[in-house]
């Protein structure tokens, strides 16, 4: 399970570099087209003194491409915006960037996505490191805009499951929409659901969701 946009609890060392990566995005501001998802790849320092090669798939999406990075550059990937999750999208829209088996090497991940008025970026950890079981949600208010996704205060969390039948756990410190299997659940309530390897969901509050609660097993 990997969870954008959080505090991992639990976790023995955290480094950016690996061979294995999950990812999603989502829409910055609600109702606004053109947005683009990007992904820049670059090798580890030193990792290898050849080009790695890796793939980027969305399977459920009909989605897969290989690239190559060599070191010292960094290659540019964009997504198609169909990939963006949302509140009504299908669960089916997680992204694996994997580096190729006969190549060997790590990688560093950055996810970007921006439209004509908002952009946002974040560093994308490995799966090694990115998987915890338990996760504590953290964020910081924002101020309202038209068209914006989130109001002032509110909060947006993406899960993306990296093996098959992961059963997830729930507690939104705030009252909170999440879309499978009904969307509304109160602050402190408990909400369960199984994703599969690659999807993902959407909980989206229009308060300050820190500290909600996310498990998985």
């Amino acid at each position: 399970l990997i969870v954008l946009s959080l505090f991992i609890l639990e976790t023995e060392s955290i480094t950016s570099s690996g061979r294995e990566f999950y990812v999603a995005f989502f829409r910055n501001r609600l109702f606004k087209k053109n947005l683009l998802l990007s992904l820049f790849v670059a090798q580890a320092n030193h990792s290898s003194r050849s080009p790695i090669e890796f793939s980027v798939e969305a399977p459920e999406m009909r989605y897969r491409k290989t690239f190559t990075v060599s070191n010292g550059t960094y290659t540019h990937v964009q997504l198609p915006e169909r990939l963006a999750v949302s509140l009504t999208s299908p669960l089916n829209k997680g992204i694996l960037v994997k580096a190729m088996d006969e190549t060997p090497g790590e990688l560093v991940v950055v996810a970007a996505n921006e439209d004509e008025a908002s952009s946002d970026s974040f560093l994308v950890l490995p799966k090694v490191v990115s998987l915890s079981g338990v996760y504590e949600y953290v964020a910081f208010s924002t101020k309202k805009s038209a068209n914006s996704l989130i109001n002032e205060g509110s909060s947006v969390i993406v899960i993306v499951a990296t093996e098959d039948n992961t059963k997830i756990t729930v507690i939104p410190s705030k009252q909170a929409f999440i879309p499978i299997p009904r969307p509304l659940v109160g602050a402190g309530d408990t909400r369960k659901f199984t994703l599969d390897r690659l999807d993902s969901t959407m909980i989206r509050s229009d308060f300050d969701l820190s500290g909600s609660y996310i498990k998985s097993d």
